[in-house]
């Protein structure tokens, strides 16, 4: 290091690392002794599960809520849309009350995310100033803070995805498979990497997977019943078609043009056109399109790492419930273009700090204000920051196509 890095490194990263880890960790601190959305639910579900109640229960709101206002009376919250198996997750920790349940679990996905944020720096060849550059990034992210803030599941699988990259990159498709199996049966998540194991016919993957999804689900099977799968699947397809869907905390493809186009009295009162059949239209030929140009791009790609990220993304902005907690997950994709800064052209270093920036923003992007004509544009600083990543992805997968 010259002398400028060093005091760069030293006088100015160094303590600013610090302060921000430090600030961070009160932040924490303080949210995980409170109670909030989220959390209750998986709490809620796992601690009736080992009292013996029916998981089938679990999908009936009025019923779900109440059992939540027993543990946290000025929390609603509903199970829908989560599988059964996700009330396996937070079952070793039933036993403990709510609030030393949540300090445990936040402590916990403290540990696993910042060991995953550490793996990466090491993993990518962070210099000393681009790895202190690179933990400011994921200090100020504001969807891992939420994720926190609400002690959802994300923080877990950011590190369950940074495991699924690596053991693919490195070509161990056992762990990958498993690793991505366990997911989708327990939450749903990820479901999007399908396509990828096809097109790259990476027939091991989805061998692992079916056996840890099948595993898990027939296992499951003498717990929660067969019935309570007929129900999720049920109240599935019922949250799917929710007009809720059309607010701006959901930042999401669908979300955006239901915004724009579905108009509703209570939800989305003031569309840019009451036209849901466009909206539907323009939805699935969006997500039709970064789906396609991905796969395209994927299938002569020698670059593990940069097919993967821009699926992460798209298993992101392509689910009609993201919001800003299930961005967190985006962390992961940042890291890895992040440690490619200094290859990348102007525009695409423009892009990705862009990109980067509106995601970590923090601003009111829910308020009515933004919810009005044309301001509606500015309601969606997520989903407009994944698809500058994925398009900075995107180019890079196509220079290493032409090498």
């Amino acid at each position: 290091m010259t002398a400028v890095q060093k005091i760069l490194f030293w006088g100015i990263l160094v303590p600013l690392v610090c302060g921000l880890g430090i600030h961070r960790l009160q932040v924490i601190n303080e949210v995980a002794r409170r109670p909030s959305h989220s959390f209750v639910s998986y709490y809620t579900a796992s601690y009736l599960l080992a009292r013996g109640e029916a998981v089938n229960q679990f999908y009936d709101n009025d019923w779900f809520s109440a059992q939540v206002s027993k543990i946290t009376p000025t929390i609603e919250e509903y199970f829908v849309p989560n599988p059964p198996t996700t009330a396996f997750i937070l079952l070793p920790l039933a036993h403990q009350n709510h609030s030393n349940a949540r300090i445990i679990w936040t402590l916990f996905n403290l540990i696993l995310v910042c060991g995953a944020v550490g793996w990466i720096l090491w993993a990518e060849h962070f210099s000393r100033v681009g790895g202190a550059l690179a933990l400011i990034v994921a200090l100020l992210y504001q969807p891992m803070l939420a994720n926190f803030e609400y002690a959802q599941l994300y923080g877990l699988l950011f590190v369950a995805f940074t495991v699924i990259g690596y053991s693919y990159k490195h070509r161990y498709h056992t762990l990958t498979g498993m690793t991505w199996g366990t997911i989708v049966i327990m939450k749903t998540a990820g479901w999007l990497l399908f396509p990828l194991w096809i097109i790259k016919r990476q027939w091991k993957i989805v061998l692992w997977s079916s056996v840890a999804m099948g595993g898990i689900g027939l296992l499951s099977l003498p717990i929660v019943g067969f019935q309570s799968w007929l129900t999720f699947l049920k109240a599935l397809s019922a949250y799917s078609q929710r007009p809720s869907f059309a607010v701006t905390a959901y930042q999401s493809v669908s979300g955006f043009f239901k915004h724009q186009f579905m108009a509703d009295p209570v939800w989305n009162p003031s569309p840019l056109m009451d036209a849901p059949m466009i909206g539907t239209i323009l939805s699935f030929s969006v997500i039709i399109f970064l789906l396609g140009i991905t796969l395209w791009k994927a299938r002569h790609n020698k670059h593990p790492m940069l097919i993967y990220s821009a699926m992460v993304i798209l298993s992101v902005i392509i689910s009609p419930a993201s919001v800003d907690y299930h961005y967190a997950i985006l962390l992961l994709p940042i890291l890895l273009l992040l440690a490619e800064f200094q290859a990348v052209t102007r525009w695409q270093k423009i892009g990705l700090l862009v990109g980067i920036f509106l995601l970590s923003l923090d601003y009111p992007y829910q308020s009515d204000v933004y919810s009005q004509s044309f301001l509606s544009l500015m309601a969606y600083p997520k989903l407009i920051g994944s698809l500058l990543l994925w398009s900075v992805t995107i180019k890079r997968m196509s220079e290493y196509n032409s090498i």
